[in-house]
Order: structure tokens, then sequence, then C-alpha cells
């Protein structure tokens, strides 16, 4: 009897992101991350511009989906996707190529969320 696998998950920026994002970064660079806890999340929406997302309301508070986040420096973005079945984020760091070492300075700073 073939065992069947489970279905891989596949978490992509949706072209309406890229569409705004665009609009401010002509050609943004990407940087995808593996999984955060919610706490990276938290922390960058304590200083930056959440500018649109998707929520639900699970009985008890309100949780993010998905999102875009702006940092304050106006060119950098964050597109954060909430893993199935679970309180994990999946982050794609949107940006101008010349950002590079600023942007891994700041995911580096998130280590301490990042899910093994």
């Amino acid at each position: 009897m073939e065992k069947k696998e489970p279905k891989k998950v596949e978490y992509n920026i949706p072209e309406k992101v890229i569409e705004n994002v665009e609009g401010i970064v002509k050609y943004p660079s990407v940087i995808e991350t593996d999984f955060y806890v919610k706490g990276a999340l938290d922390k960058i929406l304590e200083n930056n511009e959440l500018l649109w997302s998707k929520k639900y309301f699970d009985g008890f508070s309100i949780q993010f989906n998905e999102g875009l986040v702006q940092f304050n420096d106006g060119n950098l973005f964050l597109y954060f996707k909430k893993r199935i079945d679970e309180t994990t984020y999946k982050f794609f760091m949107l940006f101008p190529e010349e950002s590079s070492d600023s942007v891994l300075f700041m995911l580096q700073g998130l280590k301490k969320f990042k899910t093994i």
C-alpha cells in the first residue's frame, strides 16, 4: 500500500503586494525567511506602519493571517503570511538592492524569535 505524503504548502508573495511595493521601489529585491513566532511580528509592528492586513477572530482575540508593513525609512517592506494551523509567520522582505545590509542586520535582531 502506497503512503500518501502530506501536501507541501507553498508560501508566495501575492501579485498585489509586489504591485504596491513597485510603486515606491521600482525593482524590489526579496529575501524570504524561515518562520518566526508572533513576537517577531509584534516587535516589527511596534515602530512601523501596517498598510493592510487580513485578520480573523478566533473567539478570544484577533489573529493576523497576512499583511504588509512599511518600515519608517519608507523603502523597506515586510509581507507576512501565517503558517497554516500554527501561530508562526513567514516573512518576505522587499527592498531596494542597496539596502541589503540593513535588511540582514534587522533580521539578525529577530533571531530569538525564529522557530526551529
